[in-house]
């Protein structure tokens, strides 16, 4: 019991002794740490679940990622600011500089190409004519980017079209499930869907007996 003790005290102490730690106190003149970017969807048309969604999944495409955090706090940062200068043959200080992480700074983060790189995941959505805005908030040498993301018009599927070969006995199989086909109009353009729409009709023909096609040789072409 009294073991058992020592170590929940001894588990207590590391946390409080990591958490007194600053992850910012290795940090140079005029560094900041990247702690967080967020993305907030401005719009009167979509509701606010499906604003949050989108939003979740704008904010897994940013790049880089913040350091590494467990329940808020960035251990990894802490092990790597606690080794300090590796130099030298001190076994623990590299050994935490092993599982440790370097600090991601405000300046490893290109803000254009993420404002572009939302662009286009808003265009997967069916969003071919958003605006993506972004500014910095910089207090305590953290910083955090909030990405403003207007989607705008999204495009629907206005017709779907099988342009094949129906003298073929291919063209025929092809055909005869189109009825199957995710592609539904009215439903709003997404990319994932067709996508899934080249693997439905691919796993169909593999079923067939066309072992050897592939979702590949399906090109799907979307004229607005």
């Amino acid at each position: 019991m009294q073991t058992k003790l020592k170590y929940i005290v001894g588990i207590v102490s590391c946390a409080a002794f990591i958490a007194s730690c600053s992850s910012t106190k290795n940090l140079k003149e005029g560094e900041s740490l990247y702690v967080k970017g967020n993305v907030i969807v401005d719009s009167d048309t979509i509701s606010k679940e499906n604003k949050e969604k989108i939003a979740t999944h704008l904010e897994a495409a940013l790049m880089p990622k913040p350091n590494k955090r467990l329940a808020g706090v960035p251990f990894k940062l802490y092990f790597n600011n606690m080794a300090g200068d590796s130099a030298g043959n001190n076994i623990i200080k590299k050994f935490l500089k092993k599982i440790g992480e370097e600090p991601v700074l405000l300046s490893d983060v290109n803000r254009e190409y993420n404002e572009n790189l939302l662009r286009n995941r808003l265009e997967n959505f069916g969003f071919f004519n958003a605006e993506v805005k972004s500014d910095t908030l910089v207090e305590d040498k953290k910083a955090t980017i909030n990405y403003t993301a207007k989607p705008n018009l999204i495009y629907r599927i206005r017709s779907v079209q099988f342009d094949i070969d129906s003298t073929t006995q291919l063209g025929k199989d092809i055909r005869s499930s189109s009825d199957k086909s995710l592609l539904q109009v009215g439903k709003n353009y997404s990319l994932d869907v067709i996508l899934n729409e080249r693997d439905r009709i691919d796993n169909d023909l593999k079923n067939r007996g066309y072992y050897y096609f592939s979702p590949d040789y399906i090109l799907v072409q979307v004229d607005s």
